[in-house]
């Protein structure tokens, strides 16, 4: 699993991942390595973000650009109506995946074939892969935006701000979602770690950059060179 923070406006997104895969073993996890949380689709103008096993995500980019051909987010949403809960299961059956590890969340942000206006999708492995959509109207006001934010896993432990402002801000926010899950003081934990990267989401335009490196990063990544 992992975590990802995203903020969306009308015409842009704004995604955060961290970078920490983990090997489920008994009861608790294992560090396996660090990995790309987010996928960049540059000719359908969109990018997705993933919660849960790699290979499932690398399996979805997979069937949107080389099986399905699709062309924009909308055209992935078809796709991923009709075939992306078959798809997840079939592929942890191949892969012999057990249950509590075959399950993915995909977080779609993109802009429809000729359009300005930014969507996005949500995918969860709790609802069953039924998608749900959002966009954000343009302000009428210049000086108000409405922002849009999702957070998975949210904080549980103390209050969550609604918007996120500054690289700070996302920081801290990670950071204690983090704590959280490294102290055990929620009922699932997800290992969480690595790196912060973010990824901004324009029309045409799409760019990811190193915001924050976790201060376990090299005890961590001593762990995955041992196993």
């Amino acid at each position: 699993m992992s975590i990802v923070l995203a903020q969306q406006w009308h015409d842009k997104a704004l995604i955060v991942t961290d970078t920490l895969a983990s090997t489920l073993e008994g009861d608790s996890y294992r560090p396996r390595g660090f990995s790309t949380k987010i996928h960049t689709l540059a000719h359908m103008n969109m990018v997705f973000a993933f919660r849960g096993v790699s290979r499932l995500a690398a399996l979805w980019e997979h069937e949107l650009t080389e099986v399905s051909k699709c062309q924009d987010i909308e055209d992935a949403h078809e796709v991923a109506a009709s075939r992306l809960k078959q798809r997840v299961e079939s592929a942890a059956r191949r892969h012999n995946l057990a249950p509590e590890k075959s399950g993915a969340s995909f977080y779609c942000f993109g802009f429809p074939h000729g359009s300005a206006q930014l969507v996005s999708y949500a995918y969860e492995n709790a609802n069953e892969y039924a998608g749900e959509r959002f966009e954000v109207s343009s302000p009428s006001d210049p000086e108000y935006e409405e922002v849009r934010f999702l957070a998975a896993p949210s904080l549980q432990t103390s209050i969550a701000p609604d918007v996120l402002l500054e690289r700070a801000d996302y920081i801290d926010y990670a950071t204690r979602v983090k704590d959280e899950h490294d102290r055990g003081l929620v009922d699932e934990v997800i290992p969480i770690g690595g790196d912060l990267f973010a990824t901004f989401v324009e029309n045409w335009k799409i760019r990811t950059v190193l915001w924050h490196r976790f201060p376990d990063y090299d005890t961590t990544w001593e762990q995955i060179r041992r196993a």
